[in-house]
């Protein structure tokens, strides 16, 4: 073998050994994204020393004519019939005593079903949700389940039991969530029909009013007036930010108002979720996951007509 032959076959046998170590650097420096795993017992609970974020929680169904936000009944006036109707889990017992849940699950699986009304005109004694002669999607905004947090614990390092300040979810790394979808009634909807939102404590720019809405706690607050305060994003008449949301709310076209999800596997950044569209020109606040309250899975409401539907969520997580 020549000199130089022999250096070529050194050569190549260093570099052969300096590629295989750096790919072996690179996966041992960038695993991927690290999830951790949010698991609640058989009623829907979440406890706070069962993840390492200190996260306590409990998981709920609701609907437009049930206790949470029984605003198609109550304040839009509609029949019982006339609004969605959330079949499974029992929706009528909102978020039970810290500690313990009513929203029956198997190996941290979450299923639910029903069917969403039709959006149909204001009632004519609730005209001031329609100040445009719009249908009245203010009252009538289908049905949804989520994990609200507990906030009235020390290890979650929010402050007034989460009257003002939610979690800090980048505080703890955290820039998203990972969860499985099944879609499991397919009969209108083939694909997955939802808006993944981040309830939050509404920011400053959150809570002067262009349009009326109701709090929790049924206060009529109007346009032009402001909510209190560490308000939730719940109240807001836009209501949460969801990921994939618009500027601009699009009714006429419901399909820009969902969140791009698919049946399968799904990890979502904070990223794509910019605010809650408004009627305006632009969002009607940004989406701050500073001060986030919880995670929820929202069928919408549309005015083609009743929708029925059926999804499971399970292995909920957040992303770091």
């Amino acid at each position: 073998m020549t000199t130089a032959a022999s250096f070529a076959r050194r050569l190549a046998l260093v570099s052969s050994a300096f590629v295989a170590w750096g790919c072996y650097d690179v996966h041992a420096v960038d695993p991927g994204p690290v999830t951790v795993p949010i698991v609640a017992d058989a009623t829907g609970w979440v406890a706070a020393d069962s993840n390492p974020l200190g996260l306590a929680g409990v998981w709920y169904a609701y609907g437009d004519q049930y206790p949470v936000l029984p605003r198609c009944t109550e304040f839009g006036l509609h029949d019982a019939d006339e609004c969605s109707f959330v079949a499974w889990p029992d929706a009528w017992t909102p978020p039970s005593t810290p500690g313990s849940g009513n929203f029956p699950s198997s190996g941290n699986r979450f299923c639910t079903y029903g069917n969403t009304a039709k959006v149909i005109d204001c009632h004519d004694n609730a005209k001031q949700w329609c100040p445009d002669d719009d249908l009245d999607y203010a009252n009538i905004w289908g049905a949804a389940i989520g994990l609200r947090f507990d906030l009235s614990t020390d290890d979650t390092d929010s402050t007034d039991a989460g009257a003002s300040t939610g979690w800090n979810a980048p505080e703890h790394g955290i820039v998203g969530v990972a969860f499985d979808l099944e879609w499991t009634d397919p009969s209108v909807k083939p694909d997955p029909f939802l808006r993944v939102e981040f309830p939050v404590v509404l920011p400053p720019e959150g809570l002067l009013l262009t349009a009326d809405t109701v709090t929790l706690d049924g206060k009529v607050v109007l346009a032009g007036e402001t909510l209190d305060a560490g308000s939730p994003s719940d109240e807001h008449p836009s209501g949460s930010p969801f990921v994939d949301a618009p500027a601009v709310w699009a009714h006429g076209s419901i399909a820009n108002d969902l969140s791009l999800v698919a049946a399968g596997h799904n990890e979502l950044l904070w990223s794509a979720s910019k605010g809650a569209p408004s009627k305006g020109s632009d969002y009607a606040y940004a989406f701050h996951p500073e001060n986030l309250l919880g995670i929820a899975f929202h069928v919408p409401a549309t005015d083609d007509g009743r929708i029925p539907y059926g999804f499971c969520i399970s292995n909920l997580a957040f992303v770091r």
